[in-house]
Formats: C-alpha cells, sequence, structure tokens
C-alpha cells in the first residue's frame, strides 16, 4: 500500500474541507478507533480518541484557531516514510498566519501518521518548545482580539 499517497489524500482532504467545511472526505481516511495527540492544553489540543472525537477536535480548531486569522498558508517541508511495512508517515511543516490587527504568526510542526491498511489509526503532532512556547504567548496576547477560545494552562 502506498501510504505516503494516502497521507497526501488525507491532507488534501483536510485542505478541502478547512474551505467547504465539508468533513465526510477527512473522516474517511481515519479508523473508527484512531486517536490524535496534540501537544497543548484544550481547547487547543489534547489527545482524542475514535473518528468522530478527531473529526470534532478539527473542526474546532479551525473555528477557533485557523478561521481567525485573514490568512493561513501550510507548506510542506519534508515527507518521509518509516516502519517495517512502511506504514507510518512523517511531515515536516511549516504554517503562516496573518491578521491585519496582529502580528504573523508563523510556526514549525511535525505530524506522525500511523497507519492500517487505508486508514489512520494513529496521528500526533509535534513542535519545538520555542515554537510552543511562542504559539501559547501569541494566543494569550492577541487571542481575545481575534476571538480565540482561551487557552486553559
Amino acid at each position: 500500500m502506498d501510504y505516503v499517497a494516502q497521507f497526501i489524500a488525507y491532507a488534501t482532504a483536510f485542505e478541502r474541507a478547512f474551505e467547504s467545511d465539508d468533513w465526510d472526505a477527512v473522516a474517511a481516511h481515519f479508523a473508527e478507533g484512531a486517536s490524535y495527540r496534540v501537544p497543548f492544553p484544550a481547547p487547543l489540543g489534547g489527545y482524542f480518541e475514535g473518528r468522530d472525537a478527531i473529526v470534532s477536535y478539527l473542526r474546532q480548531i479551525l473555528d477557533g484557531f485557523d478561521r481567525r486569522f485573514a490568512t493561513r498558508s501550510p507548506e510542506l517541508l519534508r515527507l518521509t516514510q518509516s516502519g517495517s511495512d512502511g506504514s507510518v508517515v512523517e511531515i515536516r511543516g511549516r504554517v503562516s498566519y496573518t491578521h491585519p490587527e496582529a502580528p504573523d504568526l508563523v510556526f514549525e510542526l511535525d505530524e506522525v501518521a500511523r497507519f492500517d491498511g487505508p486508514a489512520i489509526v494513529q496521528l500526533e503532532d509535534r513542535y519545538s518548545e520555542e515554537d510552543r512556547a511562542r504559539m501559547l504567548r501569541y494566543i494569550a496576547v492577541y487571542g481575545p482580539k481575534l476571538g480565540m477560545l482561551p487557552v486553559s494552562a
């Protein structure tokens, strides 16, 4: 199975859902019992178990964070495949956000997806401590102006 192609199909579905708010195609890429870990306090992150919980979180984070900016520009920096059967896909990406009432926000992240057949069974986001701290500071300072929900400590 071509897991890189599967991941690219998922990422494409995610970007389309960002534009259309239609999440059925995104949900189809996750196994029913999949898990997703995002290393931030709620509501910015957490641990989500099950396809429905993951899709619900993705909708919430786009509405409460990404869509609060005037522009959002994701960029793929690296894509690799590992695991004895190649079922682990790792990406490094950068996302840039702009808003006329706040400074630009740019950060990098690593995302690791583990597949079982055509479905993602585990997804994990990873951030450097510097990017993580900078994002939390940004949300604390500019989040209220942009209408973001406060992040718990």
